[in-house]
């Protein structure tokens, strides 16, 4: 089976107040398989913003998986702004069975627009699939240590020995005015490059973040594989962390590459350019299911935006622009950015990266970072499938 998607620029108001689908998000019938799905989108917000909770989910034959919805705000505060939605998560396809994505929200005006927007079919044998998921709010403050992201059941998992994708996605609130880190921690050591940054300003209390991060595991069978999340600041508010899913897919080590960096990259230029540390270089011809995430920050300002896209052997994918920007009064915090891709790689020296550009020439930081890419599996005589390989002798490039 090879990777689905379908990818869409056309415009779409925000009005529905029932599950409707989203325009250009329906894969029709990808085939009967298991599949990791992620779906993601820009949304610039009105002019004048009433403050709306926004719910977007996928469906199959026209049934929600649940793990998969998640809950964004959209602040009254934030005009003229641009935020993301996304969810992921593992999902099951029959034959003929259509798979879309949905949203709804709880008042039909002032809602803003749908922009550039994705969905991304992975597919993969159901046994390689582990995953844990929690549509119940967890409300807690977890302090200024990580604690593991709890609940019942808490985002914790020990899978077979293997190498495997890690995909997280949830959305996370607060009622005060708390930095919120929330990471990926590895056989109880903190993997500092999927760290995420989603700080909750004053004035848009009670707004809903969504973020994802994704990594590269390896557990010998015995080895805890779990998301943890804290504050750094902001007394003792009350974190409310909603519907959130991780999972963990078992891959051939030789297809799954893998860059990442904990160190910060700053620029004040309106240059498109290469984010330190992300390329992967000459992962072989192929299809990939491609994926950012990170946080980036910026300080007092006026509004300013940031594009983040995926370049495959030195051109732009115009699909996988996410573009995020926030009203001026929304200063000095970090928020989380993404974007995903199915690039097709034509040559076996064409690298895979990931690029930003500012609209202005303010200070800006982007937090740690992680760059991942999955290569397609192919079909051979006989229905089996496997891995593609590369056409020279290279081991995968993988850079923490």
């Amino acid at each position: 089976m090879a990777i689905s998607s379908a990818h869409n620029g056309t415009d779409q108001g925000i009005s529905a107040t029932s599950y409707t689908v989203i325009t250009g998000m329906t894969v029709t019938a990808p085939g009967a398989d298991e599949y990791l799905a992620c779906f993601s989108v820009w949304i610039a917000t009105a002019s004048v913003q009433n403050g709306r909770l926004l719910q977007v989910a996928i469906f199959v034959n026209g049934t929600i998986v649940a793990s998969t919805e998640r809950e964004i705000g959209i602040d009254s505060t934030l005009d003229s702004s641009g935020i993301y939605a996304l969810t992921s998560g593992q999902i099951s396809v029959g034959a003929g069975d259509d798979v879309d994505v949905r949203y709804k929200t709880d008042d039909g005006s002032n809602n803003g627009t749908f922009k550039l927007k994705s969905i991304i079919l992975f597919p993969a044998p159901s046994a390689d699939f582990s995953e844990v998921a929690n549509q119940t709010d967890l409300v807690e403050d977890p302090g200024t240590s990580y604690v593991q992201m709890g609940g019942s059941p808490a985002m914790t998992l020990t899978p077979a020995s293997g190498n495997y994708l890690l995909f997280f996605s949830g959305s996370s609130k607060s009622t005060g005015f708390p930095l919120i880190n929330i990471i990926h921690t590895f056989d109880g050591t903190d993997q500092t490059v999927t760290e995420i940054h989603a700080d909750q300003e004053n004035s848009i209390a009670n707004n809903a973040y969504p973020y994802w991060l994704v990594d590269e595991v390896a557990p010998n069978g015995s080895q805890v594989v779990e998301i943890k999340y804290k504050r750094t600041s902001g007394g003792t508010p009350s974190l409310t962390t909603h519907e959130r899913t991780m999972t963990l897919l078992k891959v051939n080590a030789a297809d799954l590459f893998e860059v990442g960096s904990a160190a910060d990259d700053a620029d004040s230029t309106v240059d498109e350019k290469l984010l330190d540390d992300m390329t992967i270089i000459d992962p072989g011809v192929a299809t990939y299911l491609a994926v950012f995430g990170s946080s980036r920050f910026y300080g007092n300002r006026g509004t300013v935006s940031t594009e983040y896209s995926i370049y495959e052997g030195g051109v732009g994918e115009a699909d996988s622009v996410r573009d995020h920007f926030m009203d001026a009064s929304v200063d000095s915090v970090s928020h989380p950015v993404m974007t995903a891709m199915d690039p097709t790689t034509s040559l076996s020296t064409d690298d895979l990266q990931v690029f930003w550009k500012g609209s202005s020439t303010d200070a800006r930081t982007n937090k740690a970072r992680n760059f991942i890419a999955l290569r397609e599996a192919i079909v051979v005589a006989g229905g089996a499938t496997v891995p593609q390989r590369r056409q020279f002798p290279m081991f995968p490039h993988i850079a923490m």
